[in-house]
């Protein structure tokens, strides 16, 4: 969840007198990972972890209210698209506690207005987005298998870092960039920069315009590629015929193309061409050492051959909304896709899905559903004004 604009230093406290290994439970919900934290000692929130956001931001200001939060000054910053301006506010002395492991005098930013609401995307409340730099003072490991981040002491690297690949990187701004190569269907290669974000929950994101070789591939659908702070994020979807990180290499690989205005300033994107999210971060066990600097990746294990074709086939762009998030509404249409050929338009509202009503069920559940297996058919039943309707469509490979 990349955000831009936002300086302060993070600083942090730690029970006791000495820096000891802490665990920190996360829940994986629709490829993003959220922790609970108490804020204050007071509020629990849901936050998603987010390796691209250079600060913390609190997204519902009226947490700030009942907590007291006293302001020093406003920053403007962009949202990922880098087409709306928004506002938000820093606070300091505020307090994290995850179950008994407490960071204290933290600085938060709160933004003026929820620009967007998270929990649309994420399908569970959402309250905020956690920046890394808080874990400054360890190794941070995030095992997606076991749905754990590990704080680890740096004496204790040695131990922990065995068998893992270690990967030269760049740290800006609390955030984590790596270098590679692609190769794009016409063998070109172009080197490219990539930012860590755990906060992202597609595989590889490329920014056209950013590099004279990151161009379209013949085979792409257009779309909704993302919905993060600020709206839609618009693009392009298709593959990458090779991603080479160091010892990493990826091969026919998903991938958005992020199509940026054209700014005069590129300075903004920090150098980056792009970034890779969670669908393929959550393949290894990772550490990231701020104080290398460097990242470690380790593939987890895993009886079934690893697959990257785990996205949606269906070209639903799902947003849930009401008070209970279990209001499933059509945010878009993927071009030439199984739904498109149904008929099903933008805010239809999804009621069932084979059978099973969707207040049963939640978005992660149901994007699973549809990022099964090429050839599976589905039954949906929706709702168009007072109208029911049902469909019935077979997934495909959209790229």
């Amino acid at each position: 969840m990349l955000l831009f604009g936002l300086v302060a230093n993070i600083k942090a406290e730690y029970l006791g007198n000495d820096i000891k290994k802490q665990n920190i439970p996360f829940t994986y919900e629709n490829n993003l990972i959220i922790v609970k934290i108490k804020l204050n000692n007071f509020i629990n929130a849901n936050f998603i972890v987010d390796s691209g956001a250079e600060q913390t931001i609190i997204t519902k200001k009226e947490i700030a209210k009942i907590l007291g939060l006293e302001f020093s000054y406003k920053q403007s910053f962009f949202s990922a698209d880098l087409t709306t301006i928004m506002y938000a506010s820093l606070a300091k002395n505020v307090s994290f506690k995850f179950d008994d492991f407490l960071l204290k005098d933290q600085y938060v930013f709160v933004l003026e207005e929820d620009y967007f609401d998270l929990e649309a995307i994420a399908g569970v409340p959402i309250h905020g987005i956690l920046s890394l730099g808080h874990f400054k003072k360890w190794l941070t490991k995030i095992d997606y298998k076991k749905q754990r981040i590990e704080l680890i002491p740096f004496n204790k690297s040695k131990s922990f870092t065995k068998h893992y690949s270690k990967l030269p990187c760049k740290v800006k701004q609390n955030r984590f960039y790596l270098n590679g190569y692609i190769e794009n269907e016409s063998s070109d290669t172009a080197n490219v920069n990539l930012l860590i974000d755990t906060g992202s929950a597609h595989t590889l994101v490329l920014h056209n315009y950013s590099h004279p070789k990151i161009n379209l591939p013949e085979s792409y659908v257009k779309g909704v590629i993302g919905l993060s702070l600020g709206g839609v994020v618009e693009g392009y979807m298709g593959r990458t015929n090779l991603l080479n990180i160091d010892s990493l290499i990826f091969e026919q690989l998903p991938t958005h193309f992020q199509v940026l205005p054209h700014i005069e300033d590129l300075s903004i994107l920090d150098g980056r061409n792009g970034f890779i999210g969670n669908y393929l971060l959550k393949k290894y066990k990772i550490i990231f050492d701020y104080k290398t600097p460097a990242v470690y990746f380790k593939k987890n294990k895993s009886k079934s051959k690893s697959k990257t074709n785990d996205y949606d086939k269906s070209g639903l762009v799902l947003f849930v909304t009401g008070k209970n998030l279990n209001n499933f509404i059509i945010k878009n249409i993927i071009e030439n896709s199984p739904a498109e050929k149904a008929g099903i338009l933008p805010e239809d509202r999804l009621l069932s899905i084979n059978n099973k009503p969707t207040q049963l069920l939640s978005l992660s559940k149901i994007n699973k559903i549809l990022s099964s297996k090429v050839g599976k058919k589905v039954k949906l039943t929706f709702r168009r004004g007072p109208n029911r309707y049902k469909k019935k469509i077979v997934l495909k490979d959209l790229i």
